[in-house]
């Protein structure tokens, strides 16, 4: 266990850079999609409560339609990102089912499912649980592929009496 803990720090210093790498396209396409979808509702958006006229449901995520009151008028939008959101698995909701909206007080035909609040910790989530994967989990499968695949060339050099 110990040459293999020497091993993988030799081969995490040697592909550090590649990592970081990794992590940081990743972690700024996750900020890109935070960026274009919640910062414009960070400053001069309130959150409301609208009713879901429709749910779509799909095994990797789901998405529905709701509507909400602003000023009088009613308007409508949809959520793509059900889930993340904050306003509760797919199983239950329904329609007329009430779910948080945040509008846009200048442009309340501007919305999003959820709030800013809700939007920011999937984000810390989605940050938190790309860092674990690409600095921690994803280095040790690759180092350990690496030595299976350096064990499998010795064997067959040795098999064929070379050394």
């Amino acid at each position: 266990m110990r040459q293999w803990l020497l091993g993988f720090r030799v081969y995490y210093q040697n592909e550090h850079r590649t990592i970081l790498w990794m992590w940081g396209i990743c972690s700024f396409l996750v900020i890109s999609c935070w960026v274009c979808n919640v910062l414009p509702f960070t400053n001069g958006s309130v959150a409301t409560t609208g009713h879901i006229i429709g749910v779509k449901c799909g095994s990797k995520g789901f998405g529905y339609s709701y509507n909400y009151e602003a000023g009088n008028f009613l308007y409508g939008g949809s959520s793509g990102w059900g889930g993340i959101d904050g306003n509760g698995p797919c199983s239950s909701l329904h329609a007329g089912s009430p779910v948080t909206i945040t509008y846009r007080m200048s442009e309340p035909s501007m919305s999003m499912g959820g709030t800013v609040h809700a939007w920011n910790k999937a984000l810390a989530f989605f940050l938190t649980y790309l860092a674990a994967i690409l600095l921690f989990i994803l280095p040790v499968i690759n180092y350990a592929k690496e030595r299976r695949k350096d064990a499998a060339k010795r064997g067959v050099t040795q098999a064929n009496g070379q050394t």
